[in-house]
């Protein structure tokens, strides 16, 4: 199976220009850290030397996953429904931080079970729900297929609603499941206890159990690390898939990506391995409690500022980092350098050396 991909790489000239800004910004240089390699790689992206992240988006794909039948999570399979009608009336996590950072929520149905009309949600329904994968594929090529080019197509979308930084999270009961599962077949050679964790609140023996879940679903399906999209097809989700869509979709068209937790950095993974290019323009937002997220970001070399323990997903993680994007830029083009404040700031050493 493909999923024919090609992607534009950042300006490297306009890279370098930032860099050199930066250096030269009445400060020591690298003493802002975080802020000036986000404000170098925005520059990059959005082909400025003085990029501005303007309107952003936080796109939440929703589907329902059938492993929850074997009691790998602690919310009942219907709380996606209710926890997406939520979304759309503003009251859930992700709803009241996408609101206070100006953000717009945009919100697909890839997969729920049932038929959920709330006023704002994006009907794009490929199947209600996955199959089981300890028992069954979760969907056939064809469904994945066209999961992935939802999320490929609402990234497009956004762009042509003006939209210039995007977000991407989730609402899937069941979806830490899958995530391990898809990890476990492209990393066999890492521990399942490194991989699976509590979701949104197991106790330890149903993490265990959950464990022997994903061992079962992966052997069951005989997966190979080299066929990503067989892995996705075969132990994934609907929302995973259409996610990984989604993050190839803004990379096509030159738009930042911020991941959130670890069913986000799933599909930043999966999109990844199906054209390197792509993560040139994702960025990490927090680190996800679950341990899933730390062996993926770091093969990636993706690292997250942000460290709050925080582990909701829904996008959550998003619209957090979309301050710090505004802040890099804001950095970038209003501090003064050494030239333009008529001082000289020859004494100062580049202080990461040091680190």
């Amino acid at each position: 199976m493909k999923y024919t991909f090609k992607v534009s790489g950042p300006d490297t000239q306009t890279m370098a220009e930032a860099k050199q800004r930066c250096d030269q910004l009445i400060k020591p240089p690298g003493s802002l850290g975080v802020l000036e390699e986000t404000a170098i790689r925005l520059a990059g992206i959005l082909r400025t030397p003085h990029p501005e992240t303007g309107k952003k988006a936080v796109l939440v794909m929703a589907a329902d996953n059938g492993v929850t039948d074997e009691g790998v999570a602690s919310a009942p399979k219907q709380f996606t429904a209710i926890q997406t009608r939520q979304m759309l009336l503003g009251r859930t996590g992700v709803a009241v931080l996408a609101r206070q950072a100006g953000a717009v929520l945009r919100v697909v149905d890839v997969g729920i079970e049932g038929e959920l009309e709330t006023p704002g949600l994006v009907q794009a329904k490929i199947r209600p729900g996955t199959g089981n994968i300890l028992r069954e594929d979760a969907m056939t090529e064809a469904e994945l297929l066209r999961a992935m080019e939802v999320g490929r197509r609402q990234a497009l979308i956004l762009k042509e609603l003006g939209i210039t930084t995007i977000g991407i999270g989730e609402m899937g009961i069941g979806n830490t499941t899958t995530t391990a599962a898809v990890l476990h077949a492209l990393r066999p050679d890492v521990e399942l206890e490194r991989i699976v964790g509590k979701g949104a609140g197991l106790t330890e023996d149903a993490r265990q159990k959950k464990i022997q879940v994903v061992r079962s679903a992966v052997a069951r399906a005989a997966l190979t690390p080299e066929e990503p999209l067989h892995i996705l097809q075969c132990v994934g989700g609907l929302d995973i898939a259409a996610m990984t869509g989604a993050y190839l979709g803004a990379a096509e068209q030159g738009m930042p990506a911020v991941i959130d937790g670890v069913i986000s950095m799933a599909a930043a993974y999966l999109a990844w391995k199906l054209c390197p290019e792509a993560k040139s323009y994702f960025f990490a937002s927090h680190c996800s409690a679950e341990p899933a997220y730390e062996v993926m970001g770091r093969e990636m070399g993706l690292e997250p500022p942000l460290h709050m323990r925080m582990r909701l997903g829904e996008g959550s993680g998003c619209p957090l980092f979309f301050g710090i994007m505004d802040m890099a830029c804001a950095m970038l083009n209003d501090m003064a350098t050494f030239t333009e404040a008529e001082t000289d700031g020859g004494f100062l050493i580049d202080i990461r050396e040091e680190v």
